[in-house]
């Protein structure tokens, strides 16, 4: 049954692989302003991930010539490329899901076995935790950053990032040690906001709901699929340990490759940020209107700083979802989603071999089939 798995899986990744090796013929259609009329804005080609925060808050956080078409007759990179670097990158996160749990605890079992123990479960929630905790504080500022270096820096560096994080845990000898491991990875974890700024950047409107979905089924669906099978049979044979190392191997990996084979998705000129710590209040409202007086509001034709007390800071980015019903409701809907599936995430491995006696191996099926089902 190996061959056939082995080549079976070959298929998949050439399936994968295939598209990016060809740039998308179609014409880039025009970017328009997400702060135009809904007749316009539905015609739009694209945004970058911090003009759609600009337009909630009144701070734009990109210069127009992002806003500008590229030139006539350019063509756009295939959609293969987030999508085979963003698999990369949840390859390796989904190598550990089996992995992890089983280290924690047997840091807390007598010989080292894997049993589970309370201080084991405790410690394994602390490190997510840890991970979770940094991602929310620095994933919109990274964002924002995109927007004005392009997408393909930071995608190398949120593949460095997870690879540093697993190979320190790897390498661990102290709690200390394996704390900072997962704060590094918490700070770098952007990857999902990335490629899906560069399926927006790459996608005409009528097709950007179904290209965020293909990224979503393709990476992250099958990226889990594989990595939590295989990162569950290394886990029983050869321990967490080098799961971790196998993990971190798949990561740089990722980010070699965004350094040598992805374009940049990002049109125009791009240019270094520059930050400031002003206050919201202070720095303006960023927005100017339209010659004329009448019609809508324009983003300023200068770039504006990058505000930690603006959009880099996640609790603005919080009180924007305070704005209308509709926001509340999306928000509170998929809290309430991603929190039932991260409690399960979280303690299945854990649930599984404490109720059930369950094996790695036979735990990751279950979370296999979830894959299968995205």
């Amino acid at each position: 049954k190996r061959p056939a798995m082995v080549r079976l899986l070959g298929v998949a990744l050439f399936s994968l692989i295939l598209p990016a090796c060809h740039a998308d013929s179609r014409p880039a259609p025009p970017r328009s302003s997400l702060l135009a009329p809904p007749q316009q804005r539905n015609r739009a080609a694209r945004a970058p991930l911090g003009q759609i925060a600009s337009a909630a808050t009144g701070r734009p956080q990109i210069a127009s010539l992002l806003e500008a078409p590229r030139g006539g007759g350019a063509t756009s990179p295939s959609l293969g490329w987030p999508i085979f670097v963003s698999f990369l990158y949840f390859l390796s996160i989904a190598m550990t899901a089996p992995a992890l749990p089983a280290f924690c605890n047997s840091l807390f079992s007598a010989g080292g076995a894997d049993k589970v123990n309370s201080r084991g479960v405790s410690l394994y929630g602390t490190f997510t935790s840890i991970d979770q905790l940094f991602t929310f504080l620095f994933v919109g500022f990274w964002g924002a950053v995109s927007d004005h270096v392009g997408r393909k820096p930071l995608i190398v560096m949120s593949s460095s990032g997870v690879a540093l994080g697993w190979l320190t845990v790897a390498l661990s000898t102290s709690l200390p040690f394996l704390y900072l491991g997962r704060a590094v990875d918490g700070v770098t974890s952007c990857m999902l906001p990335l490629t899906q700024s560069m399926v927006r950047d790459l996608s005409p409107a009528e097709d950007l709901g179904k290209n965020l979905g293909r990224l979503q089924g393709l990476s992250v669906g099958f990226a889990f699929i594989v990595g939590a099978m295989s990162g569950g049979i290394l886990t029983q044979r050869k321990g967490p340990r080098f799961v971790f190392k196998c993990a971190a191997a798949v990561a740089a990996f990722a980010s070699v490759f965004a350094v040598v084979a992805v374009p940049e998705s990002l049109p125009g000129k791009r240019s270094l940020p520059r930050f400031s710590g002003a206050s919201l209040a202070k720095s303006g409202s960023g927005l100017e209107k339209s010659e004329g007086g009448g019609g809508p509001l324009q983003l300023s034709e200068k770039t504006k700083p990058i505000e930690w007390n603006g959009l880099g800071n996640p609790v603005n980015a919080l009180k924007l979802l305070g704005r209308s019903r509709t926001s509340i409701g999306a928000a509170a809907a998929f809290l309430l989603f991603w929190a039932g599936l991260n409690g399960i995430q979280i303690n299945l491995f854990n649930y599984a071999q404490y109720r059930f006696g369950w094996s790695k191996v036979e735990s990751v099926k279950l979370q296999a089939l979830s894959g299968v089902v995205l």
